[in-house]
């Protein structure tokens, strides 16, 4: 991977263009494939595509699967583990709605809030035992009041005890050892676990091509792929805490994006070595840009719209209004304490999807269901005169006898 230094004018062009690779024929035609196969074939085309891509066949396990493995964990690791969970349900409790009710001429309206019966959660495993993606996406459902929540991870055996132990604090129903676009797929056609009627988590760009592919199926969250990370900096804070939140982004792997934007010359250059240090091969796609004002910064950040946002700044007030397109924002937390024990969700829009969409939340996971009761003669002649003039004669003789 590379490392790029320069003003915001030579490399804005380069950097706008980096994007991952989601609209490549050739992924988008192999996720296709494989997600056509788990459709047709059912479980020989999961069982085909696991062994070839995963290197294991697909493997269902249970809830007391997940108590078994909670009870091996050592005891820190379940103090946090808990603790974490109960922050997560802390932040995301606060979120749920209230159904709405309102009376108009007649007719009682009513917004009722419905959860989802059935959640697909992705958990990404084949390099790391992501424990803190599965109670980001499975706590939030049951929050909402999700029924069944199935999770899919690729883990390897080693991490086998994390990863189920992890299954059983966020309240999983059931857990399918498998990775990638076949992974989706199996959840949403209902191949070795139940069918779900929504699928959302981050992963690779398969996995993202692949949720996309099954949303004529089911529901979906959004685009949560590579890590990327926008940085805006005035030169007050300490470059070696810049570098070091940077890093902590880059480390997600070389699909992942890092930009810093600085409107101090010799901070960005102070950053750029602490982090040089450190960088290692396989990190992300990073960028050090000179920008000459603040302002010049939120531009570029509002049009890349990146999952991460840090405010390296003074006074973050004074441009954080003016900050419209990002998954979360920084200020003074670091952005891995919002990966792990913050409270807050790690799973991000990416790829510019930040531009309409926003972190996962109990919404996520629930319908709004909208209920009519009453009659009203002002509402009937009103539609009546729209329905005319719409040339809907059915729609205008139904309301003509009330």
């Amino acid at each position: 991977m590379t490392m790029r230094v320069g003003s915001c004018k030579e490399l804005r062009g380069e950097l706008l263009k980096l994007r991952q690779s989601g609209d490549r024929v050739d992924v988008v035609e192999s996720v296709r494939k494989i997600v056509e196969d788990v459709r047709r074939l059912g479980l020989q085309g999961l069982r085909t595509w696991s062994l070839q891509l995963d290197g294991f066949e697909p493997e269902a396990f249970y809830p007391e699967d997940f108590e078994r493995a909670w009870n091996r964990l050592p005891f820190t690791l379940r103090r946090s583990l808990q603790a974490m969970a109960d922050r997560i349900r802390g932040f995301h409790a606060a979120q749920l709605p209230n159904n709405v009710e309102v009376h108009l001429g007649g007719v009682r309206l009513r917004l009722l809030w419905k959860p989802v019966s059935s959640v697909g959660v992705y958990v990404p495993g084949g390099s790391h035992p992501y424990v803190s993606t599965m109670l980001m996406g499975s706590i939030p459902a049951r929050v909402a009041g999700v029924e069944r929540v199935v999770a899919a991870c690729p883990f390897r055996n080693q991490y086998r005890d994390a990863i189920l132990g992890a299954a059983h604090v966020a309240g999983v129903s059931e857990l399918l050892r498998c990775g990638g676009a076949q992974a989706v797929a199996a959840m949403a056609f209902g191949v070795a676990v139940k069918r779900v009627d929504k699928v959302v988590g981050p992963g690779s760009v398969y996995v993202q091509l692949a949720k996309l592919e099954v949303s004529r199926y089911c529901g979906i969250d959004f685009y949560a792929g590579p890590t990327e990370l926008a940085v805006i900096s005035d030169g007050s804070a300490d470059p070696k805490r810049v570098a070091l939140d940077m890093l902590a982004q880059a480390e997600h792997g070389g699909s992942s994006l890092v930009v810093l934007l600085d409107v101090d010359e010799e901070h960005l250059k102070a950053v750029y070595e602490e982090y040089s240090r450190e960088y290692r091969e396989g990190f992300a796609e990073t960028f050090f840009l000179h920008v000459n004002s603040l302002a010049e910064a939120v531009e570029l950040v509002n049009e890349l719209a990146p999952e991460h946002l840090l405010l390296a700044v003074r006074n973050p007030d004074e441009i954080l209004d003016s900050i419209v397109n990002a998954g979360a924002i920084s200020i003074n937390t670091p952005p891995a304490l919002m990966d792990y024990a913050a409270g807050s969700n790690h799973i991000l829009p990416t790829g510019g999807w930040s531009r309409f969409k926003g972190a996962l939340t109990v919404y996520e996971f629930l319908k709004p269901i909208v209920v009519a009761d009453g009659l009203s003669e002002e509402a009937a002649r009103i539609s009546r005169d729209i329905a005319q003039v719409e040339g809907m004669e059915y729609h205008r003789k139904s309301m003509e006898k009330l």
